[in-house]
């Protein structure tokens, strides 16, 4: 649940209220691969290539889709006022919302871009899809480029359109397989590049993709850090880092003791460094036993970029 939760704080919540027309799918609406959600873009934003989801180069605005496990009580619940105020997100809006016969929230805020010197207006459509299922569509425009692309772009998240008869294959949306035959792992959760497997006793695995530039000078610093970003873990001690495969590339390994709230546990993360993005594969375990790093070794070594 904290991977969801990190997925998450992404973005907002806030106080107020209102209703939408129920949207009807239409051909103009275009389905975000590896989701059962249709939206109709607004003009002149394409599918992204990095991300699912559209894109408007022109203007840098950007709506990403994701449908993810969870309640909507979940959902809205882990976004507290304290915790956007502590990531200086200035609330704008906040309003309980039903499309399409799914009921849930729009929230809008806006947050100033150290990376990009000025601010961004963020909108977030939560809607309850079915117990325990939810989508959430985020969007972002620079406050400058506003004028027109507000409307357009709440107008666009107010045509979402949910498919529950589309068969999802998770590993649809992803440019990478893997191999979970001989282990106790199963896939419990794709958002985006990014999968979860729960592998009872075993552990729970992360296998994800980064689409940033990043200094590989030191990858032993590189590697704890990356370790570090996962919510709740704090890395005490790390072994040296060690060339490995991953799949039929060169990659790298690192082993390390973390502690997880008040518990200790075992980490271990295989790394695949690429041009402006990396791969990396982290298991969190509290005894990583002779077997459970076999079927470590074996999903990492079936790893297959597509």
């Amino acid at each position: 649940m904290r991977f969801l939760f990190s997925c998450l704080l992404l973005f907002f919540f806030l106080q107020s209220a209102a209703q939408a027309p129920t949207s009807k799918k239409t051909d103009k609406h275009v389905l975000t691969e590896g989701t059962q959600i249709a939206i109709i873009p607004p003009a002149g934003f394409r599918i992204s290539n990095q991300f699912d989801g559209f894109e408007d180069n022109t203007s840098g605005a950007s709506i990403v889709v994701l449908q993810v496990p969870g309640s909507i009580e979940e959902l809205t619940g882990a976004l507290t006022t304290e915790a956007l105020a502590k990531k200086k997100q200035e609330v704008i809006e906040r309003s309980a919302i039903t499309v399409n016969d799914l009921n849930g929230e729009l929230i809008q805020v806006r947050q100033f871009s150290p990376a990009h010197g000025f601010y961004f207006i963020k909108f977030t459509l939560i809607l309850s899809l079915e117990k325990n299922k939810a989508v959430m569509i985020n969007a972002a425009y620079p406050e400058a480029k506003g004028e027109g692309i507000e409307a357009a772009i709440r107008d666009a998240l107010l045509t979402t359109f949910y498919d529950p008869t589309i068969a999802l294959d998770p590993f649809t949306a992803l440019d990478f397989t893997i191999d979970l035959t001989q282990t106790t792992f199963k896939l419990v959760s794709s958002v985006n590049s990014s999968i979860v497997l729960d592998g009872g006793a075993n552990g729970i695995m992360i296998i994800a993709k980064s689409l940033r530039p990043i200094d590989t000078t030191d990858k032993e610093a590189v590697c704890i850090k990356i370790l570090n970003a996962i919510s709740s873990i704090s890395v005490e001690a790390v072994g040296e880092v060690k060339e490995k495969k991953m799949g039929s590339s060169e990659a790298y390994q690192i082993i390390g003791d973390i502690t997880q709230g008040e518990q200790t546990k075992k980490a271990i993360q295989t790394i695949l460094f690429g041009q402006n993005y990396y791969y990396n594969a982290t298991l969190i375990t509290s005894k990583l036993t002779p077997l459970v790093l076999k079927q470590y070794d074996h999903i990492v070594s079936s790893f297959k970029r597509k």
